[in-house]
């Protein structure tokens, strides 16, 4: 799987855990930085809650990259939430 920045197309090549119970895509923030991937903040972070409803003791969601996501023949804009989990 690869994923393309919006803004500057540049693309990396990743491996993937999907997980079609997650209500969102995420990525990992130390990824983020360390491939220089733009980082928008959110005016408000997000809460993360465990599969029981609580808080996630880790992070919050404070931040979003928009990529591109592409898997063989397919493309998909995707806003990206970037956190520690």
């Amino acid at each position: 799987m690869e994923i393309k920045t919006m803004d500057i197309q540049k693309t990396h090549r990743v491996t993937a855990l999907l997980d079609s119970r997650a209500t969102g895509l995420f990525l990992n923030s130390e990824f983020v930085k360390h491939h220089g991937l733009t980082m928008q903040l959110l005016p408000k972070p997000i809460p993360v809650l465990n599969i029981n409803g609580k808080p996630h003791k880790a992070d919050t969601i404070s931040s979003v990259v928009d990529l591109i996501l592409c898997y063989q023949n397919h493309a998909l804009p995707s806003p990206v939430w970037a956190s520690r989990i």
